[in-house]
């Protein structure tokens, strides 16, 4: 019996070095990362997206690498990331918010440098979508008096009459921040 225990004990331990993370100066060969999370998004322009970019870092035997500084860099779309830069956790999971521009495609490249060798190296590419790309609807406008007086001096029509515009702007439905808005204003106008 006691050598029984003996040989499932040294069995745990083998099994526990086989998947237990690397610090970066342990890590063997060059490394490599995997999407876990995040990527192929949706969301409004100008929004944060609701999930994290997540990504994990590996050895080439699989292990999990801790310590490895991971940048992230938005390529394309004029969006912005949180911090910009990140450091694996003991699993090896590095994340990052990525709020999106407001067009175009949308990309964020997490990037580092190898420790080892000072070798540029792009782990990974993030792609998002954009939703509600559409301008926003300028409808009813209406001018008062409807016809106004061609050839009225300038010194007369601005003593004595008022020119009321009304412009209604529909934004698009799913703009978190945007409601519809009615401008009413009166402005002097001088015509030519």
């Amino acid at each position: 019996m006691r050598l029984c225990s003996l040989a499932l004990f040294a069995a745990l331990l083998v099994l526990a070095s086989c998947v237990a993370p690397v610090d970066t100066n342990q890590a063997a060969g060059p490394l490599s990362l995997s999407v876990v999370s995040g990527n192929n998004q949706t969301g409004p322009p100008g929004t944060e997206l609701p999930a994290p970019i997540v990504a994990l870092v590996e050895d080439s035997r699989g292990h999990a690498v801790k310590g490895q500084i991971v940048n992230f860099v938005v390529v394309s779309g004029g969006g912005s990331v949180f911090a910009g830069a990140a450091i694996t956790s003991a699993d090896g999971i590095v994340q990052e918010r990525w709020t999106l521009g407001f067009s175009g495609p949308q990309q964020v490249e997490a990037r580092a440098v190898d420790n080892a060798t000072g070798a540029k190296i792009t782990f990974a590419t993030f792609t998002a979508t954009l939703t509600d790309v559409q301008p926003p609807v300028v409808s009813d406008v209406a001018t008062s008096p409807a016809n106004p007086t061609a050839g009225t001096p300038r010194r007369a029509a601005r003593t004595s009459r008022a020119r009321r515009t009304r412009l209604t702007v529909a934004l698009p439905s799913r703009c978190p921040r945007a409601t519809a808005h009615s401008i009413s204003k009166t402005k002097r106008c001088w015509p030519t």
